[in-house]
Protein backbone atom coordinates (compact mmCIF):
# COMPACT_ATOMS: atom_id res chain seq x y z
CA UNK A 1 0.00 0.00 0.00
CA UNK A 2 1.26 3.77 -0.97
CA UNK A 3 1.41 5.84 2.01
CA UNK A 4 1.16 9.75 1.07
CA UNK A 5 1.89 12.60 3.49
CA UNK A 6 0.08 15.82 3.49
CA UNK A 7 1.32 18.79 5.47
CA UNK A 8 -1.46 20.70 6.89
CA UNK A 9 -2.14 23.86 9.35
CA UNK A 10 -3.12 22.99 12.74
CA UNK A 11 -6.09 25.33 12.13
CA UNK A 12 -7.26 22.58 10.01
CA UNK A 13 -7.91 20.27 11.94
CA UNK A 14 -9.50 22.20 15.05
CA UNK A 15 -11.64 24.08 12.51
CA UNK A 16 -13.70 20.45 11.62
CA UNK A 17 -13.07 19.35 15.26
CA UNK A 18 -11.47 16.45 14.19
CA UNK A 19 -8.15 14.67 15.23
CA UNK A 20 -5.52 14.16 12.80
CA UNK A 21 -6.52 10.17 12.35
CA UNK A 22 -10.71 10.82 12.25
CA UNK A 23 -9.36 14.07 9.34
CA UNK A 24 -7.64 11.17 6.95
CA UNK A 25 -10.69 9.22 7.07
CA UNK A 26 -12.91 11.90 6.78
CA UNK A 27 -10.84 13.18 3.65
CA UNK A 28 -11.18 9.46 2.14
CA UNK A 29 -14.48 9.05 2.29
CA UNK A 30 -14.90 12.95 0.43
CA UNK A 31 -12.69 11.87 -2.09
CA UNK A 32 -14.00 8.52 -2.91
CA UNK A 33 -17.57 9.94 -3.30
CA UNK A 34 -16.21 13.58 -5.21
CA UNK A 35 -14.42 10.89 -7.69
CA UNK A 36 -17.15 8.54 -8.07
CA UNK A 37 -20.39 11.07 -8.25
CA UNK A 38 -18.15 12.59 -11.52
CA UNK A 39 -18.17 8.78 -13.04
CA UNK A 40 -13.88 9.03 -12.81
CA UNK A 41 -13.95 5.41 -10.87
CA UNK A 42 -16.05 2.85 -10.21
CA UNK A 43 -18.09 1.73 -7.22
CA UNK A 44 -15.41 -0.70 -6.25
CA UNK A 45 -12.53 1.78 -6.56
CA UNK A 46 -14.46 3.83 -4.46
CA UNK A 47 -15.53 1.30 -2.08
CA UNK A 48 -11.32 1.33 -1.70
CA UNK A 49 -10.38 4.37 -2.00
CA UNK A 50 -12.81 4.89 1.16
CA UNK A 51 -11.77 1.95 3.39
CA UNK A 52 -15.24 0.52 3.02
CA UNK A 53 -16.33 -2.73 1.43
CA UNK A 54 -18.89 -2.06 -1.14
CA UNK A 55 -21.69 -2.86 0.98
CA UNK A 56 -20.69 -0.30 3.29
CA UNK A 57 -19.62 2.39 0.63
CA UNK A 58 -23.49 2.01 -0.39
CA UNK A 59 -25.02 3.09 2.77
CA UNK A 60 -22.30 5.49 3.57
CA UNK A 61 -23.75 7.05 0.02
CA UNK A 62 -27.52 6.68 1.47
CA UNK A 63 -26.46 8.55 4.74
CA UNK A 64 -24.43 11.55 2.44
CA UNK A 65 -27.54 12.06 0.77
CA UNK A 66 -25.48 10.36 -2.58
CA UNK A 67 -27.00 9.20 -5.89
CA UNK A 68 -25.67 5.51 -5.49
CA UNK A 69 -26.35 4.95 -9.16
CA UNK A 70 -23.89 7.96 -11.91
CA UNK A 71 -25.55 7.63 -15.20
CA UNK A 72 -23.77 9.43 -18.22
CA UNK A 73 -27.17 9.95 -20.74
CA UNK A 74 -24.46 9.93 -23.53
CA UNK A 75 -23.31 6.61 -22.78
CA UNK A 76 -26.86 5.37 -21.94
CA UNK A 77 -27.97 6.52 -25.19
CA UNK A 78 -25.59 4.38 -27.07
CA UNK A 79 -25.83 1.22 -24.93
CA UNK A 80 -29.67 1.40 -25.80
CA UNK A 81 -28.72 1.66 -29.67
CA UNK A 82 -26.55 -1.48 -29.31
CA UNK A 83 -28.86 -3.24 -27.44
CA UNK A 84 -31.57 -2.32 -30.54
CA UNK A 85 -29.05 -3.01 -32.52
CA UNK A 86 -28.32 -6.87 -31.16
CA UNK A 87 -32.25 -8.54 -32.29
CA UNK A 88 -32.71 -8.15 -35.26
CA UNK A 89 -36.55 -9.57 -34.85
CA UNK A 90 -37.56 -6.45 -32.68
CA UNK A 91 -37.51 -2.48 -32.90
CA UNK A 92 -38.40 -0.24 -29.75
CA UNK A 93 -38.59 3.18 -28.94
CA UNK A 94 -36.14 3.15 -25.76
CA UNK A 95 -37.39 4.39 -22.81
CA UNK A 96 -37.58 3.59 -19.12
CA UNK A 97 -40.82 1.41 -19.73
CA UNK A 98 -39.78 -0.54 -22.77
CA UNK A 99 -36.98 -1.47 -20.94
CA UNK A 100 -38.67 -3.03 -18.40
CA UNK A 101 -40.92 -5.55 -20.83
CA UNK A 102 -38.19 -6.18 -23.07
CA UNK A 103 -38.55 -9.51 -25.21
CA UNK A 104 -36.53 -12.31 -24.03
CA UNK A 105 -34.73 -12.57 -27.20
CA UNK A 106 -33.57 -8.63 -26.70
CA UNK A 107 -32.54 -9.00 -22.99
CA UNK A 108 -30.26 -12.05 -23.77
CA UNK A 109 -28.75 -10.41 -26.63
CA UNK A 110 -27.78 -7.40 -24.90
CA UNK A 111 -26.62 -9.34 -22.17
CA UNK A 112 -23.99 -10.86 -24.12
CA UNK A 113 -23.09 -7.40 -26.07
CA UNK A 114 -22.63 -6.57 -22.02
CA UNK A 115 -25.18 -3.55 -22.76
CA UNK A 116 -28.60 -3.00 -20.69
CA UNK A 117 -26.98 -5.00 -18.36
CA UNK A 118 -26.61 -4.58 -14.62
CA UNK A 119 -22.48 -5.07 -14.66
CA UNK A 120 -21.14 -4.54 -11.28
CA UNK A 121 -18.56 -1.79 -11.13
Amino acid sequence: MTTLTMKLPEEVFSALRRPPDEFVQELRYAAAIYWYQRGRISQEKAAQIAGLNRKKFLQMLAREEVDVFVVDFDDLARELERGQASCGDHTFDWNLASIAVLPECCTQASAKQGSLSTRPS
